[in-house]
């Protein structure tokens, strides 16, 4: 029969045992819920960027011009998040690039970051690359899309409206039984700078006129609100009656038939104002300068 010393220990390690057993359990279950804890936060911080994102690449898109124009300032953190509605939260970081130039394109790229580890992240201002630190959640925002699509929009604005002035061309010459094709109807018809009705006034002057300065609105029967790219920059046109190829020629000399203006040097649209097909020139500027033009033909 045991002795009672030898029951008691037995006990003891009885009652150790179990307290061993709830300790590890409940160091296991504090251990998962840390682990749930800092899942969620991650899960968070993930869906906080993604949405971050959404809402700054809606904003890029509506101040596109004023964003990469010419002499623009770097948007700062504040001003990105606050024009995006976005608050922040996790300590997030935020920084833009210069603008970068890619081909015809210039744009930025945004980065948001949020660091969890001991290394932090850094942001190359110059080319828009983001390092990120160690456990390091984060997004990108990259301009270029934006701009080409911006880019595409203008252009597709240019060929509705060369189309809608073929159309009155001809729509005109029908009017008048169509058996004089040396009219040209891009300027007043009767061959003079002097608009009369509904005429295109010529833009000799400039030569090239915001497509609402000369009414082209009214002439069309289309919104003045369409004679913008998708910057908001005017559209401009040119129905000019200058050379219709640059002159080298000192001193400068038209074409018999044409008209240098003004008359100390050449000014030149490409439009054909002299004999059929006659043309007229619609073109339209980036915000950083860049032009790309469309041809309305006879």
């Amino acid at each position: 029969m045991p002795k009672k010393s030898e029951q008691g220990f037995a006990v003891l390690l009885m009652v150790l045992f179990i307290i061993g057993s709830l300790l590890t359990v409940l160091l296991g279950y504090s251990a998962l819920a840390a682990q749930e804890t800092s899942n969620d936060l991650g899960r968070d911080q993930v869906v906080y960027l993604n949405t971050a994102k959404s809402s700054i690449t809606a904003w890029y898109a509506q101040n596109a011009e004023s964003i990469d124009a010419t002499g623009s300032s770097l948007p700062t953190a504040q001003q990105i998040l606050s024009g995006a509605n976005v608050i922040k939260k996790y300590n997030v970081q935020v920084a833009a690039s210069d603008r970068i130039v890619d081909g015809n394109i210039d744009y930025r790229i945004i980065a948001l970051w949020i660091d969890s580890g001991i290394q932090h992240s850094s942001f190359n201002v110059t080319t828009g690359v983001l390092t990120p630190g160690s456990n390091t959640r984060y997004v990108t925002i990259n301009g270029f899309p934006v701009e080409t699509e911006k880019s595409v929009q203008s252009i597709n604005i240019m060929n509705n409206l060369a189309t809608l002035l073929e159309q009155r061309f001809d729509d005109k010459a029908a009017a008048n039984g169509g058996g004089n094709s040396y009219i040209n109807y891009f300027r007043p018809a009767d061959g003079s700078c002097t608009a009369n009705g509904d005429d295109l006034p010529c833009t000799d002057t400039y030569p090239w006129e915001d497509a609402t300065t000369i009414d082209l609105d009214t002439a069309l029967g289309i919104p003045g609100s369409t004679l913008v790219n998708a910057w908001g920059v005017p559209v401009q046109v040119c129905n000019a009656g200058d050379c219709d190829a640059p002159i080298t020629t000192t001193p400068f000399v038209c074409p018999a038939g044409e008209t240098a203006n003004p008359p100390s040097g050449p000014t030149y649209c490409g439009a054909n104002v002299t004999a059929p097909p006659y043309s007229m020139i619609i073109r339209s500027a980036s915000p950083w300068g860049y032009e790309v033009s469309v041809t309305a033909t006879q």
